[in-house]
């Protein structure tokens, strides 16, 4: 991220923080920003052109919210 440079959550996943984003410093529930891709970048920009990424995207983040859902309510 050169001069950019945030913390590093996760490596394998490539996830930093940044909170003083507006969605996630003034939201008054718990959010989330969610990069599917960047279309910085030719190659990504073509793969979420396709209906197949923006499905296999949705499907994942939908099962990632049943999921977090589901631990907290303990089942």
């Amino acid at each position: 991220m050169q001069r950019y440079q945030r913390e590093l959550v996760d490596v394998e996943l490539g996830i930093y923080r940044y909170d003083p984003l507006i969605v996630l410093k003034e939201a008054k529930m718990p959010s989330i920003l969610l990069e599917a891709g960047s279309i910085i970048n030719r190659d990504e920009e073509i793969q979420m052109n396709s209906l197949e990424r923006r499905d296999l995207i949705s499907a994942s983040v939908s099962s990632a919210v049943v999921a977090f859902c589901d631990a907290r309510a303990g089942g």
